[in-house]
Formats: structure tokens, C-alpha cells, sequence
């Protein structure tokens, strides 16, 4: 009788430790599944599937939740490039923002010291399983690390980041040039994109057509030139210089006439005349030696038949009487200098003065 006791006391014993190991088990199950709806209920949680979507470059679903991520982007190399603005390693968080706009939450991702982006979430008013309020992804806003130009003559094929232009234009101006008149030279347009918004630009270039790319890292600016042949450089170089040397001492030399200098230099109707024709030419002295030196001519540019430019620079030392007083002054003028070839003679259109850094 005894040993049927034991024996039926153990079996009351394991029954009862199999219904706590039950009630245990889904009691634990029950609470993973709360926390697990609270963990994934919470506003953060999105930010840390930007967070992993950006260490494992999973684009597409950085796409999906952005709507401002160019689509030079979407290529994982592109964006790897884009990464190490930042820094060789990426170092990323998020906090919380302030948001003006009722039941959305604002969330600031962070790589290194710099914002990356901005994580917009609002409450959907629906509630999870367990009673938490649950949200959905309004915007994902890439942050501008600067403001990009692209400066080009009109015809070209641009690929940014080796994907067309046109696909990520923000904001394009065309500009005939001023130094070609469209009556005169037909339609010479300067086209200037401006990337506003956000975008990363690492590389410009131009599909099946010969031109450089020239980029300026202060003003993260790009521009594409065409550069005439060698033979018309040197012809722009003879030129350019002639006519920055006469144009030089028209300034200076009481006795040089502006007419002459136009007939000679001008082409006829085009903003030099008028330019010229506006000059005071009333207060010169009279000469008593001159000398030239640092004669320079370089970045020719061909906007178009017959139409070019070269930046120009010499150094101008004049003296003259001044009132019975010698005195010399020394002049550094330095211009781009517009030049198109009509029959085979060479005439300024403009002239715009330039500054040396």
C-alpha cells in the first residue's frame, strides 16, 4: 500500500510540473510576443531598419521609403562612394526630432557628425495585436551634403553617375550666350543644372561625344568645354593678346581713338561696340613710355562655329605726365575675351572682366 502512494504522489507530482512547464511555456511565449509587438510597434523601430537598410545597402527598400533618393543611387557602388563623403566607415544613429504635425513623429539619422536624413512617421490609428498604436513610413528625406551645377553647352548627352541627365534634372536655366547674339550667331545657350535638392554627384560625363569635363571643388561646380583644334588656339592666342593690347592702351593714351580701335578689333553691332562706346575716355595723360610683359592667353573655348573665347592677362606699365608730374602706373588686366572668325578675320564680340584667385 505504501509503495502505491509514492508511487502515486510522483505521478501527481510530474502532472502538476507538466502543467506549470505548460502555463510557464505560454506564459513566456505570450510575453515574447508582447515585447516583440512592442519592440516592433515603436516609432524607433523603423529607424533601425534604415539603419540596417543603409549598413547592407539595401537600396530598395531605402527607395521605397524616400522619396527624394536620386536614382544614381540606387546603384550599390554609387552609393558606397556617396557613404565615404561622410567617412571611410560609416557611423550611423538616429534620434528623435521635433515634429510640428500632429500624431507624426520625426526621427534625425545621423552619420558621423553630419545629418543624413530626415524619417517622417505618422500614427495610422490602427492599434497592433496587443493594443500599441502603430505607424507607417510618410517620408524618408535624404539631406543635401551641398549644391551641385553642372554648366554645358546645349546638345550635349550628359550622364551623371553613368545615368542620363534628364532623369534627375531639378532645375535647368538656358541662356543664350550674351557675347553671340541669336540674330548673328544662331542659337548659342549656356544650360545650368542646379541640384538643389538632395543628390551626389561622383562623376560627369558625356555619351559618344568628344568634351571636357572640368570640376571645380569649392563650388562643386561642373563644367563641359569644348576645346577648339590646336591651329585655332594659336589663332585666338595672336588674336586674344592683340586686341587685349589695344583695348589695354585705349585706356591710356589720350591721342588712340575708339573708332579706329573698333573698325579694327570690333565686330560690328555686338556688345564690345556698345561696351567700348560707353568708356570715358576724357582723362588720359600724355605718354612717355610703355612697356608690356606677362603676355597670357589660355582656356580657349569653342561655344559653337565661330564662336570662342580665351581668358586673357598681361601686365601694362605706362607712364605719362600728370599735370608736369611723371608718374607711372601699372595695369593688370585680365578678361575673357568673346572672338569669332567671319572670313577669315578674327573680331571681338565681348569682353568680361575676370578675377585672379
Amino acid at each position: 500500500m505504501k509503495h502505491k502512494k509514492t508511487k502515486g504522489l510522483k505521478g501527481l507530482l510530474l502532472s502538476y510540473l507538466k502543467v506549470f512547464t505548460g502555463i510557464l511555456l505560454v506564459i513566456l511565449i505570450v510575453g515574447y510576443l508582447y515585447l516583440l509587438d512592442y519592440q516592433t510597434s515603436l516609432a524607433s523601430d523603423v529607424g533601425t531598419r534604415v539603419i540596417k537598410a543603409i549598413e547592407n545597402l539595401d537600396l530598395n527598400t531605402l527607395d521605397k521609403m524616400s522619396s527624394n533618393l536620386p536614382i544614381s543611387l540606387t546603384n550599390p557602388d554609387v552609393f558606397s562612394e556617396y557613404l565615404k563623403v561622410f567617412s571611410e566607415e560609416p557611423d550611423l544613429y538616429f534620434y528623435a526630432g521635433t515634429s510640428k504635425v500632429e500624431n507624426q513623429d520625426v526621427y534625425i539619422v545621423g552619420n558621423h557628425d553630419k545629418m543624413m536624413a530626415t524619417l517622417i512617421l505618422e500614427k495610422t490609428g490602427k492599434k497592433s495585436f496587443f493594443g500599441f498604436n502603430k505607424y507607417k513610413v510618410v517620408d524618408l528625406i535624404f539631406k543635401p551634403l551641398h549644391e551641385f551645377k553642372i554648366i554645358a553647352p546645349s546638345g550635349l548627352n550628359l550622364l551623371l553617375n553613368g545615368v542620363s541627365i534628364d532623369d534627375q534634372v531639378q532645375d535647368l536655366k538656358k541662356i543664350q550666350i550674351p557675347a553671340f547674339t541669336q540674330e548673328e550667331f544662331g542659337t548659342i545657350e549656356t544650360l545650368t543644372y542646379t541640384f538643389k535638392n538632395f543628390q551626389y554627384i561622383s562623376s560627369v560625363s558625356i555619351d559618344g561625344q568628344e568634351a571636357e569635363v572640368v570640376y571645380d571643388p569649392l563650388t562643386y561646380t561642373y563644367s563641359i568645354i569644348y576645346r577648339p583644334t590646336q591651329t585655332i588656339q594659336d589663332e585666338l592666342n595672336t588674336f586674344g593678346i592683340n586686341a587685349m593690347k589695344a583695348h589695354t592702351r585705349l585706356l591710356g593714351i589720350p591721342y588712340l581713338s575708339r573708332t579706329s580701335f573698333l573698325n579694327e578689333y570690333a565686330y560690328p553691332g555686338s556688345h564690345i561696340v556698345a561696351l567700348v562706346n560707353s568708356y570715358d575716355l576724357t582723362v588720359r595723360y600724355p605718354l612717355i613710355s610703355e612697356s608690356f610683359s606677362d603676355l597670357k592667353a589660355e582656356n580657349f573655348i569653342q561655344y559653337g562655329p565661330n564662336a570662342y573665347s580665351a581668358d586673357v592677362s598681361l601686365t601694362y606699365s605706362i607712364t605719362s605726365t600728370w599735370f608736369g608730374v611723371v608718374k607711372t602706373r601699372v595695369m593688370k588686366p585680365y578678361y575673357k575675351v568673346y572672338m569669332t572668325n567671319i572670313d577669315g578675320s578674327w573680331h571681338l564680340t565681348d569682353m568680361v572682366l575676370l578675377t585672379k584667385d
